[in-house]
């Protein structure tokens, strides 16, 4: 059906998109960190690791039910993740 298997590109696709995922959920959160008094890198650390636990989660979910992880479903994760809260 068109099915585009999980490749090196899509690896590649993952770790780069999770590394976007991590800074764009973790700098607003240096903001708040301070303002609430917890150490900006802990703030940082927390909350980019936690949407990225998220992503991983879901991806690996998907994977489990074929064994396979295609560019489209990799691409369905991170739009999802990126409209959660925190993201823009």
């Amino acid at each position: 059906m068109g099915r585009t298997t999980m490749t090196l590109q899509v690896i590649k696709d993952v770790i780069l998109r999770s590394l976007a995922l991590f800074i764009s959920f973790a700098l607003p959160s240096v903001g708040v960190g301070a303002f609430a008094g917890v150490e900006p890198v802990k703030a940082a650390t927390i909350a980019g690791g936690l949407a990225v636990a998220g992503v991983v989660t879901d991806l690996a979910k998907l994977f489990l039910k074929d064994g396979e992880l295609s560019a489209s479903e990799v691409d369905e994760v991170f739009k999802k993740a990126s409209k959660g809260k925190g993201g823009k």
